[in-house]
């Protein structure tokens, strides 16, 4: 997992293995920003969300696995098949984005407090008062199509598990231990292990940064744009 970090006079770019170092001089505006504490929250925030999806996304496995293991399928069933519990999946996810949302309007009102752009930019430290309606409906319509995406590709894959089971007449345990594999990108493996180490829920993984980083800057503009005159422009890096 990459995570771009900036620290004063330095951007740390980590992957799975090394850490990268690259001296930079930041702006006053950014030396405003204490972009550990926006790491540290924004991984807590994904950390708790991942637990949650993993072991929703494990018990729809084990539900699914059940079901097709339960009696004789034929290849009508598997044309019909539906992963189950595919609404609370969607709703985790959205109630982790409007958080995201939340502590991006947070942190914009936290550094527009310390700064001096205009008098009384205080009271902006205080929670919101209005709720960004439209960007919450956007987030939420969001999440449905992304769980939408990843449940499209677990079925696509899930059936063809069953079909191959089907032509080959496999015994049960063995489309189930098809199945299962399907699921590992998502839900992890710890005792399966691939390159010295555990397999792990990449795609997730990687499904849930993108959509936190991007929520979290979302809630950052809608904070900027209610500075109106205060805010003069944004600087991107």
């Amino acid at each position: 997992m990459n995570r771009l970090l900036w620290h004063i006079g330095e951007v740390v770019v980590e992957d799975d293995k090394h850490v990268h170092v690259v001296h930079r001089t930041l702006s006053i505006s950014s030396q405003r920003v204490d972009f550990n504490v926006v790491k540290n929250t924004l991984d807590d925030l994904e950390a708790e969300t991942l637990r949650k999806l993993r072991e929703q996304l494990e018990l729809r496995r084990v539900v699914l696995i059940a079901k097709v293991t339960a009696e004789k399928i034929a290849v009508e069933d598997i044309a019909a098949l539906k992963l189950p519990k595919a609404a609370a999946f969607a709703m985790t996810l959205a109630e982790h984005l409007v958080r995201a949302l939340a502590y991006g309007q947070a942190d914009l009102r936290h550094e527009a407090a310390k700064s001096k752009l205009h008098e009384g930019v205080e009271t902006l430290a205080s929670p919101a008062t209005t709720k960004p309606t439209a960007a919450i409906r956007f987030l939420k319509k969001k999440a449905i199509t992304v769980a939408g995406v990843i449940d499209d590709r677990l079925l696509s894959e899930v059936k063809q598990a069953l079909l191959t089971g089907l032509k080959f007449g496999e015994a049960g345990q063995t489309t189930a231990d098809r199945i299962k594999e399907v699921f590992e990108p998502y839900v992890g493996d710890p005792d399966k292990i691939a390159d010295d180490e555990a397999v792990s829920p990449h795609r997730l993984e990687t499904i849930v940064r993108t959509n936190t980083t991007d929520a979290y800057n979302q809630g950052r503009l809608v904070e900027a744009r209610q500075l109106g005159s205060a805010m003069t422009g944004m600087e991107y890096s």
